[in-house]
């Protein structure tokens, strides 16, 4: 990440958890089932751009992606 001038993690704690278009399509089965408000999917799924992107992803990570992501992980 460009905007990022050191890393406070080592690598071996870093996850990727979702490639671009696996994200898109959990961001729809999440707003499909009322996880994610269907605004904040709509800003995600039209932004153009890695800026908006991320703030798109950041204000969905802190309005429920969090909890999903973290649900889904752990499984039934």
């Amino acid at each position: 990440m460009p905007l990022i001038g050191e890393d406070w993690f080592p690598a071996k704690f870093v996850h990727v958890l979702f490639s671009r278009q696996s994200l898109l399509t959990t961001i729809v089965a999440a707003t499909e089932n009322a996880s994610i408000p269907q605004d904040l999917a709509d800003k995600l799924r039209s932004s153009e751009g890695a800026e908006a992107l991320r703030a798109s992803l950041v204000e969905l990570w802190d309005r429920g992606l969090r909890d999903y992501v973290f649900q889904a992980q752990r499984g039934p």
